[in-house]
């Protein structure tokens, strides 16, 4: 019986390499013949840079930057080849919606451009972001300016977007191929109600970011002619997505699906019996190009099994079973008072109670 153990994070408490870690000692514990491999996963996300650096034996360069509110941090720019470089946008922390931005992963950007030259190329991971600022921030780290009615600059932070009259181009750009790896497919309408309440948006704020992206689209539209309303992608990582397309000519893709073809992710999962997959939480996002549920539209296609496991499922069992999962199960459905407090007893807890009912 060989079992192939492909997660993502559980967000907050678990590393892809910690749940997968967890779950292999759970399928050990009710299968101990099985042959079992793990291969921690990533879809753009928090997580990305490691999973790939591992994957091709890649390695760190660490630099500083600011986090979405100003605040310097030291962070680690992946190198995969002398040619390629990949950064996160992902944030640790959520903190006040209105004043986070993205200029920090501008930042990175340049620094990964000088590192990988003028032929070289830039990925940027999309998603697990604290602002909601559809890439303005990182564009001012770039040289661009937004401005107000008066012709002012606008005020750091998403909550100004509001405000903004036309922006202004750098009087030399930068040339480099970036790359934006999405963890979800949705247009930037769509990113505010979908994401804020997550990174700490009020009601109040959701609408008011909302609003703010909305008409960024349209002054990008009227003053750099570039269409990026409906572009698919486009709401990754706060609008993110679409700022990369506006103010670098990126090209957006799937993270999981770039993740999944370095790593080989079809071959692997065509010589197992059994794939175990999961994340924090399995909900609507989750069908926009999670992890998860890109791990078991695969296994559907090749006639293996797929289980997963998540922290909280918040779809119904008919949604599961359509995205490609034999059987699923959350922490909330192990009985009371039998987990183990500490997250990787209860991930491997869980993983024995899921392995326990399969006929394999």
């Amino acid at each position: 019986m060989r079992i192939l153990i492909a997660p993502d994070k559980f967000k907050g408490t678990l590393t892809g390499s910690g749940a997968a870690l967890a779950m292999t000692h759970g399928v050990r514990n009710v299968r101990p013949q099985a042959w079992v491999s793990a291969s921690p996963l990533a879809d753009g996300g928090g997580g990305t840079l490691d999973v790939l650096v591992d994957a091709v034996g890649g390695t760190k360069q660490f630099t500083d930057t600011v986090d979405p509110w100003g605040m310097k941090r030291r962070v680690a720019i992946g190198l995969l080849n002398e040619s390629v470089a990949f950064i996160e946008s992902a944030a640790e922390t959520t903190g006040d919606a209105l004043r986070a931005d993205s200029l920090g992963v501008g930042r990175l950007i340049r620094v990964a451009a000088d590192i990988v030259g003028p032929d070289g190329t830039v990925l940027v991971g999309v998603g697990g972001t604290a602002s909601t600022d559809g890439g303005v921030g990182l564009a001012r780290a770039l040289g661009w300016r937004f401005l107000d009615e008066r012709s002012q600059l606008l005020p750091a932070g998403a909550g100004s977007l509001e405000d903004l009259r036309y922006i202004d181009p750098p009087a030399e750009r930068i040339s480099i191929r970036v790359v934006g790896l999405c963890d979800v497919d949705v247009p930037i309408d769509q990113s505010a109600e979908m994401f804020a309440p997550q990174k700490g948006a009020s009601s109040v704020e959701v609408d008011r970011l909302g609003r703010g992206l909305s008409n960024l689209c349209d002054v990008i539209r009227d003053t750099i002619e570039v269409d990026v309303r409906g572009l698919s992608f486009g709401g990754a990582g706060g609008g993110i997505g679409a700022g990369l397309v506006a103010f670098l000519g990126a090209e957006l893709r799937s993270g999981f699906s770039y993740v999944a073809d370095v790593m080989n992710l079809s071959d692997l999962i065509e010589t197992a019996d059994a794939v175990l997959t999961g994340e924090g939480r399995f909900d609507e996002q989750s069908l926009k190009g999670k992890v998860p549920v890109g791990v078991a539209g695969i296994a559907r296609e090749l006639g293996v099994p797929c289980l997963g496991l998540f922290g909280d499922i918040s779809v119904s069992e008919r949604t599961a079973l359509n995205a490609g999962f034999s059987d699923v199960l959350d922490l909330r459905g192990i009985p009371e008072g039998t987990l183990p407090a500490d997250p990787a007893g209860s991930v491997t807890a869980a993983t024995e109670a899921l392995v326990r009912r399969q006929p394999f």
